[in-house]
């Protein structure tokens, strides 16, 4: 059935439950399996991370802000279709090796990737309230959606009545398949018992006629049914899951994988979570006390960076870039031009980024008082954009700040050593032949995430750098690492000053003379009194 309305208010539950997941490529649908799910977010047939990352950006975004199937894929679709995820085509498996011809983005596969998405974070928030309000509503209903055909299993279930912690919840919680639209009522004792005694509503109902004028009446008539108040008897069937070759029993009437209770999976996972955590504090309580500040922070102390978002702390950043191995002089020079020419940081929402929305215009209060005088005059251009989902951050000639988009499911979460790792990469990528997109990409993919946070915003600070030295042309001859470098002498300069910050050996192996032309840069940025366009 159509999508004829905007999904009603969504439960932070479930956007949390849908921003915690981690990105993991993927060919076939088999290859993250059951509770997998509850951590992992995956496309079939959509191997590239940038891609899969610009997906669940665009779910988290549509789950947050309640979209219909209809607004996010008039979004998204031209972005599939920019990067050749769509249509017809022939890939190869990398499991078995074999070259097959696969079907990848269509309006049919896209509804797919929104109601499964949909319905199952919806489905995992509701679970997590139904545990909270347990005591208060300690029953659920089993519910039929509105489907113009039900399975007969599912239509069997409908109206069945039983405890929260019964054992059938744990694989019959709904969705139970691909495009399953029954819903669970919690219920309490008053409830229950005005169930067992009138029965359970059926069906829209209907018109009460008048006997002698055969006209409505105004009531409503609905078919009471008793409700079910016992499990049905488990009834499986075998499934082989010819990627593994496994055999599963599925219960009758969900399909292969859907046997699984999405809010109680996610719980299982953050349980495995904490215990990891724990886990590794215990062993670095074994270890001697490190300092609890960063000894000479690239920022200094007079708190630069305005976070909304609550994903990032500046503690978390310095500590981070202090931890990327062999960039000691680079940090000392950027935090000598930082001193000569301090740069205000602002790390944001999409949402908050973009000027058609009230969320950019809450914060202006508080992005003006950060930004002083200087950003005062900007007003809100100073932090929105057009288009939030075209940048990862921007800055301008006219600024004395740069501005980090960080989409609700992205922290701060990366290794100090993978952001020198993904420099590297860089590297042995354009020696291949095949250079990548940038280097935000490159070092956010270790760390299984579309972009690195941190990259980005060492990218912007390399305009600022470019500005302040009164914004030269691209030395003639040089190479560009990244399809990005290409674009323009701006973002040359921005690509290669990250390489250069990050792992200057790795951008000296390539390129020696652009690594020299780059510690010329920064100290000629740092004495300079004039700032270019």
């Amino acid at each position: 059935m159509p999508e004829k309305r905007k999904p009603g208010p969504v439960p932070k539950e479930a956007l949390t439950y849908f921003t915690d997941k981690k990105l993991q490529p993927s060919f076939d649908y088999r290859d993250v399996w059951r509770e997998e799910h509850a951590h992992a977010f995956t496309v079939a047939k959509m191997t590239q991370v940038d891609l899969l990352g610009d997906v669940r950006d665009s779910l988290a975004q549509a789950i947050e802000e309640g979209q219909t199937f209809a607004q996010w894929s008039a979004q998204l679709t031209p972005k599939l279709q920019q990067a050749g995820w769509w249509g017809v085509k022939e890939a190869r498996d990398p499991i078995t090796g074999e070259l097959k011809t696969v079907q990848l983005g269509s309006p049919r596969r896209l509804k797919t990737i929104y109601r499964s998405n949909m319905r199952t974070a919806r489905a995992a928030g509701q679970w997590e309230r139904i545990e909270r309000d347990k005591k208060a509503r300690p029953y659920l209903l089993y519910r039929l959606g509105p489907s113009e055909n039900h399975r007969p299993e599912h239509a069997s279930w409908d109206g069945l009545l039983l405890p929260v912690d019964d054992p059938f919840w744990t694989s019959h919680y709904p969705p139970n398949g691909w495009g399953c639209k029954c819903h669970i009522r919690q219920v309490s004792q008053r409830e229950y018992d005005r169930y067992q005694k009138d029965g359970i509503p059926t069906g829209p109902g209907r018109q009460e006629l008048n006997p002698q004028t055969g006209l409505p009446t105004g009531r409503l008539i609905r078919d009471n049914k008793k409700p079910q108040t016992k499990a049905p008897p488990p009834a499986t069937r075998q499934v082989v899951n010819k990627r593994t070759g496994e055999v599963e029993n599925v219960p009758q009437g969900i399909d292969p994988g859907w046997d699984t209770n999405p809010g109680l999976a996610r719980k299982k996972d953050m349980r495995q979570r904490l215990d990891d955590k724990e886990s590794r504090f215990r062993e670095r309580l074994k270890e001697p006390l490190p300092e609890t500040r960063v000894s000479n922070p690239v920022f200094g102390e007079d708190d630069p960076a305005l976070f909304t978002t609550g994903n990032v702390t500046q503690e978390s950043i310095e500590a981070t870039l202090a931890g990327v191995p062999g960039n000691e002089p680079q940090r000392d020079q950027l935090r000598a031009f930082l001193e000569a020419h301090p740069q205000k940081l602002l790390f944001i929402s999409p949402t908050q980024m973009s000027v058609k929305t009230g969320a950019s215009k809450a914060i202006e209060g508080a992005v003006g008082q950060h930004l002083g005088q200087k950003g005062a005059q900007f007003g809100r251009l100073a932090y929105v954009y057009n288009n939030p989902a075209r940048v990862n951050g921007f800055t301008s000639s006219s600024f004395e700040h740069v501005v980090i988009k960080v989409p609700v499911s992205e922290s701060l979460d990366i290794a100090s050593e993978d952001l020198a790792r993904g420099i590297k990469e860089v590297v042995a990528s354009y020696k291949s032949g095949k250079p990548l997109f940038s280097m935000s990409s490159a070092t956010g993919a270790l760390a299984g995430k579309k972009r690195s946070l941190l990259t980005t915003m060492i990218h912007e600070l390399g305009h600022q750098i470019h500005f302040w030295a009164n914004s030269p042309a691209r030395p003639p001859g040089s190479i560009a690492l990244t399809r990005y470098g290409n674009s323009n002498a701006y973002e040359w300069h921005a690509e290669h000053f990250t390489a250069w910050f990050y792992n200057r050996a790795a951008l000296a192996e390539a390129a020696p003379d652009i690594a020299t032309y780059f510690d010329n840069l920064v100290a000629t940025a740092t004495s300079s009194a004039t700032k270019g366009k």
